[in-house]
């Protein structure tokens, strides 16, 4: 994990610089409004995967670096405080994708349900309110917010995650038959 990690700030550092990864993550209040509707853009690309994918590839591991650099009795060092917040922008961005049904068998049917936008939203708020701690390199706030994040992913796990998470030959011969549907 170290290594992952190590690798990923090296190439954050060598194409933007450690100090924008922090500034991307807004506030709320400065999201701009949607495009008036001539300017809107065209609809989103389709997503290609399950989102068991998507929380399997990007939300746990994201997740996890938040939460255990929440939750570390070590002193934070500018390496841990910047994976903390590329690990947070994954998940802001992550409650949007997760909100869009993908290849997977029930994904439509969890994208119509309220109750699954609901704890969407709550990932992407508590996220977010994840991400700007991290900016300030404030623990108790990420703290508070990690605490919030584990909520909503143990909340949306009980109500949606029924059976055992797929294993990544599962997510390997899903990607080979869209990428086949594709050609």
């Amino acid at each position: 994990m170290p290594a992952i990690r190590s690798i990923l700030l090296a190439l954050l550092v060598c194409s933007t610089g450690a100090a924008s990864a922090q500034s991307i993550i807004s506030r709320e209040r400065d999201v701009p409004p949607p495009p008036a509707s001539h300017d809107e853009p065209a609809d989103p690309l389709p997503l290609r995967v399950p989102i068991r994918g998507i929380m399997a590839g990007i939300v746990d591991f994201s997740a996890h670096g938040v939460l255990s650099t929440a939750t570390s009795k070590d002193e934070l060092t500018e390496n841990d405080w910047t994976a903390a917040s590329l690990a947070a922008i994954n998940l802001i961005g992550s409650a949007t994708l997760i909100t869009s049904a993908g290849t997977g068998p029930k994904d439509r049917a969890w994208v119509a349900n309220p109750e699954w936008r609901k704890w969407a939203e709550l990932l992407q708020r508590s996220s977010n309110e994840a991400g700007l701690a991290i900016q300030r390199k404030d623990r108790p706030a990420l703290l508070d917010a990690s605490y919030r994040l584990a909520t909503s992913c143990q909340s949306c796990h009980a109500a949606f995650r029924i059976e055992p998470p797929s294993l990544n030959k599962e997510f390997a011969a899903a990607l080979t038959a869209v990428d086949h549907k594709m050609r």
